[in-house]
C-alpha cells in the first residue's frame, strides 16, 4: 500500500497517463500544420489527470495509466517475484560478529563527501559559523 501511495504521488503515474492519453486520442500531439510542444501536452494531460483523479478515480484511463506505470516504469511484478524467490531461498542468520561481506557497507556509514574545490574555505566558513553560534549562547 505504501508503494502504491508513492506511485500515486509521484511523477511516474502522470507520465504514464500522458502516454495513455495520447494513445487513446484524448490529447493530440499535433494539429494540422503545427506540432504541440512537450509543455503543452504535459499541461493538458496533467489538467485532465487531476480532474479525473478528483472526480472519477476509477476511470478506465487512470486504471490503464496505473497498469502501465506498474509494469513499465517500476517493474513491480518482477520485483515481487524476486522477493518471493528470495524468501524461499535466502537464509538469515544472526552472527556473533560482523560478516566480512558487511565491511564495505559499514565503512560507508557516516561518511560525508566534501567537494574538492574550495574545501579549505568551506571548512573555515563552517568553523566560523560554529564559533558564532557558540558565542551567542
Amino acid at each position: 500500500e505504501e508503494f502504491a501511495d508513492w506511485i500515486r504521488g509521484s511523477h511516474l503515474l502522470r507520465r504514464a497517463f500522458r502516454d495513455v492519453a495520447v494513445i487513446s486520442g484524448l490529447v493530440d500531439r499535433t494539429y494540422p500544420g503545427q506540432r504541440k510542444s512537450g509543455k503543452q501536452v504535459t499541461f493538458s494531460t496533467d489538467l485532465i489527470f487531476d480532474v479525473l483523479v478528483k472526480h472519477e478515480p476509477n476511470h478506465v484511463l487512470i486504471e490503464a495509466a496505473w497498469r502501465d506505470a506498474r509494469a513499465r516504469l517500476s517493474d513491480v511484478d518482477r520485483l515481487g517475484h524476486l522477493i518471493d524467490r528470495a524468501a524461499a531461498s535466502v537464509l538469515h542468520m544472526d552472527l556473533p560478529r560482523v560478516s566480512p561481506f558487511a565491511v564495505p557497507i559499514l565503512i560507508q556509514i557516516g561518511q560525508e563527501r566534501i567537494m574538492q574545490k574550495d574545501t579549505e574555505e568551506i571548512i573555515l566558513a563552517e568553523i566560523a559559523a560554529l564559533i558564532e553560534a557558540a558565542s551567542t549562547r
